[in-house]
């Protein structure tokens, strides 16, 4: 009944004490920003910073978290983390739209063709979400990029060893694979 109750609430924000206070919540997340924007607060202080110092609102303040992903970002981790996170965003997108386009060119099975358009997609659900809830410490960000880097090293997994071929890569596949791969992984595909 309660959450009734909140529902009804919606055709009239302003006089909705949550919402008001969570818009509060997000200006105080620009406060923290304004006063750090290097490195913002620091990790997991959003809900004490907001409550100690940087409360916008009138009388007492409020120890409350940030609710939105991008607030949550701002406010605690500034522009490092802010281009940290979008690097990471943008590199898994990145990294997803090229494994489908090799598998393509592999004729992959149709279901291993769409993993990666559906692990954006997650992505972008995610980031969707992020605009009311932070979740920007939770573990689907890195379960989703795992999988998908483990979707991208199955072409590789699967390439044919004749018998005249010393296990692990071609001399000739090297140069290939070097250009197309980091070369942080590169020592674990040679193997």
């Amino acid at each position: 009944q309660q959450y009734k109750a909140r529902y009804e609430t919606v055709d009239h924000l302003n006089t909705d004490e949550s919402y008001q206070n969570r818009i509060l919540s997000w200006e105080g997340g620009i406060g923290m920003f304004e006063s750090n924007p290097i490195t913002g607060v620091g990790a997991g202080n959003y809900v004490s910073a907001n409550g100690m110092k940087f409360w916008p609102g009138p009388g007492r303040k409020h120890y409350l978290d940030a609710h939105s992903l991008y607030f949550k970002i701002l406010g605690e981790l500034g522009l490092i983390g802010i281009v940290t996170f979008a690097g990471f965003v943008i590199c898994v997108f990145r990294w997803n739209f090229r494994v489908r386009r090799e598998l393509k060119e592999r004729n992959a099975s149709p279901f291993l063709l769409e993993l990666p358009g559906l692990f954006n997609i997650i992505f972008c659900q995610l980031l969707f979400a992020g605009y009311a809830s932070h979740d920007v410490y939770r573990s689907t960000w890195y379960i989703v990029a795992a999988m998908a880097s483990s979707v991208a090293l199955l072409p590789i997994l699967q390439q044919p060893v004749l018998a005249d071929q010393p296990v692990g890569l071609a001399a000739q596949d090297q140069p290939q694979l070097d250009r197309e791969w980091s070369p942080a992984m590169l020592p674990a595909l040679r193997k």
